[in-house]
């Protein structure tokens, strides 16, 4: 049989984008396990905060013109060279401003706030620099996911590299941030070399109406992208400030090993968001691309937040340590919010590939004014549990409003996703109550193969009921 060019495209950008975010995850997660074991909870807090802070302004820098600069070069490569020039403009035009609103906010922090904080913070805003002219966006845009991807693995490598040689206790903590500053340099020098070499760049011209309409979209989801890591990080820092950065580090602990766990879904949407960007969302006929996205998306998020949440204290004991075994509970509650957070992605998304930026801003505006209130409300009560619940609460909000706004804009199988998933999580369960075996790491494994097992064998008949066949997707 043959298959689609969409299928594809989609299984090569899948492959390369996992292998390559398998591996920087990895790395990253390798070094951030190695920095809070030899920092320890305190110290490891006040790296947390430095870079939490900084990335505010880095994702309003690039997370907008990233998505609107891929989506633009997937709908129309032919145009590579005159989008590449506008989003240069664009770009040198917010690093600026960004930069000096950063380093005035930096000058304008009191002499009585702790000093250690304010060299880590200074040091790890460099990397806005860097940042502002990353081309991961045009190779995305272009299917040429493994020049961006090599790129970010080589700089990780050189992260790793430095770290393990020149960090060996708290005492080398400035030298966190120039690590991560250095290798993220040779990520952006790598992709310069290629998108000159391939001469993506080959000729100045620019539009000022396309221009101008670039950077009302681009600001649109970065306002957007802002808001949703609002609702992820602001209990980070209110932790902080309410709290000590002992209760930050064990916070951080759990909720990074969450982020890490969430990688599938995350490498499903990047490998798909080209050819969603093309789909036009339709009331009275279904998309496959659509209903095999929405559930692969939906189904690895039940997994692998169910897992998260039923084996957390194996999880931190195995990776963190005893020092960090008060984290358990909390990622307890974030596998919980994986679940939902994987719902609220996936439906998000797509409102920014079909050009919904605004309503997409307004839900998570909401999202993040909730979440302020109730972390205001829960953390000077119940500490880093208040945190956990009140993401579960704002992040469950705005998936019902993503919900509701796809699903007037397009039709897709509710049915079968729902009854998949309910298979094969029953699956799961039916052996969890029994559970035979005593020992976690091989729970969890069959916990994972029989939800993979009940979810195909329903999907596998949905298949051969609605004659499906690759050439459609």
């Amino acid at each position: 049989m043959l298959v689609s060019n969409n299928l594809k495209t989609i299984i090569k950008n899948f492959s390369y984008i996992t292998i390559a975010s398998i591996v920087v995850r990895l790395i990253n997660f390798i070094v951030e396990t190695y920095l809070a074991r030899i920092l320890g909870p305190s110290s490891y807090g006040i790296v947390t905060f430095a870079l939490l802070s900084v990335s505010f302004f880095i994702l309003f820098l690039n997370k907008g013109i990233e998505i609107v600069g891929t989506r633009n070069i997937a709908r129309s490569p032919s145009s590579t060279n005159k989008e590449m020039n506008i989003f240069l403009v664009q770009r040198f035009c917010f690093t600026s401003i960004t930069l000096v609103f950063f380093y005035l906010i930096i000058w304008l922090i009191p002499n009585s706030f702790n000093q250690d904080i304010k060299i880590i913070t200074s040091l790890f805003g460099l990397q806005i620099i860097l940042a502002g002219f990353s081309l991961e966006w045009l190779f995305q845009g272009l299917h040429k996911m493994q020049i961006s991807s090599m790129s970010q693995v080589v700089g990780q490598i050189f992260y790793l590299f430095i770290i393990m040689i020149c960090v060996k206790s708290s005492k080398d903590i400035n030298i966190i941030p120039l690590a991560f500053n250095t290798s993220l340099l040779i990520s952006v020098l790598l992709m310069w070399y290629f998108a000159v070499r391939y001469q993506y760049l080959n000729k100045i011209s620019l539009s000022p109406q396309l221009l101008k309409i670039n950077i009302w979209e681009s600001s649109t989801i970065g306002l957007s992208v802002i808001m949703s890591t609002v609702y992820y990080s602001l209990d980070h820092i209110l932790l902080y400030f309410w709290k000590d950065s002992e209760t930050l580090g064990l916070y951080r602990s759990a909720y990074r090993l969450n982020v890490l766990v969430a990688l599938v879904p995350l490498l499903i949407f990047q490998s798909m968001f080209p050819n969603l960007s093309r789909i036009e969302p339709s009331k009275k006929k279904t998309s496959y691309l659509l209903n095999y996205y929405l559930l692969f998306m939906i189904s690895t998020g039940i997994l692998f937040g169910a897992v998260t949440s039923i084996f957390s204290n194996e999880l931190i004991k195995i990776i963190y340590g005893d020092k960090y075994v008060g984290a358990g509970e909390v990622l307890k509650i974030l596998g919980v919010n994986m679940v939902i957070a994987t719902f609220s992605y996936t439906f998000g998304q797509l409102l920014l590939c079909w050009n919904k930026q605004q309503k997409h801003l307004i839900i998570v505006s909401i999202g993040a004014l909730v979440n302020l209130i109730l972390n205001a409300l829960l953390i000077p009560k119940y500490g880093m549990y208040g945190a956990a619940y009140a993401t579960v609460a704002a992040e469950t909000l705005v998936f019902f409003l993503f919900y509701i706004q796809v699903v007037k804009l397009a039709y897709f199988n509710k049915s079968r996703i729902l009854i998949s998933n309910l298979v094969g999580f029953g699956f799961a369960l039916i052996y969890l109550k029994f559970k035979p075996l005593d020992k976690g790491a091989t729970n969890m494994i069959l916990f994972f193969l029989l939800f993979v097992m009940g979810n195909f064998m329903v999907n596998a008949y949905y298949n051969s009921k609605e004659k499906i066949n690759v050439n459609q997707l």
